[in-house]
């Protein structure tokens, strides 16, 4: 996720009403704390349903946000969206990971999470 596609809307909309820097923080505080609640209730879901499961929830779940954020109408429409983003996308990692564990030895591991980064 990059700030620069997303703040200067953030900062441009009066209805938001959110400065630039405070703009940088909340987007950042925001989307870390999405990222760490998608690895920890994610992680567990992965474990519980299995990678495959959860990479196809993940993909199928950012197609949707990434239509809904290209049809938002405003940036208060857009910004809980792009949050289920962050937290789908860091579901993914998760997801990837356990795929790679069960489809490759060991010593192939870090080369194909390697491919995967």
């Amino acid at each position: 996720m990059t700030y620069a596609a997303v703040l200067p809307s953030l900062a441009e909309d009066v209805a938001f009403q959110l400065p630039w820097r405070d703009g940088l923080k909340t987007i950042t505080a925001c989307g870390t704390l999405m990222c760490l609640v998608g690895k920890l209730a994610l992680g567990s879901a992965t474990d519980a349903l299995g990678g495959e499961m959860m990479l196809r929830a993940t993909l199928l779940t950012l197609a949707v946000c990434m239509a809904l954020l290209a049809l938002s109408p405003t940036v208060v429409a857009f910004f809980p969206v792009w949050m289920v983003v962050a937290l789908a996308y860091s579901g993914a990692w998760g997801a990837s990971a356990s795929i790679i564990r069960n489809r490759f030895p060991r010593s192939e591991w870090d080369r194909e999470l390697a491919n995967v980064a």
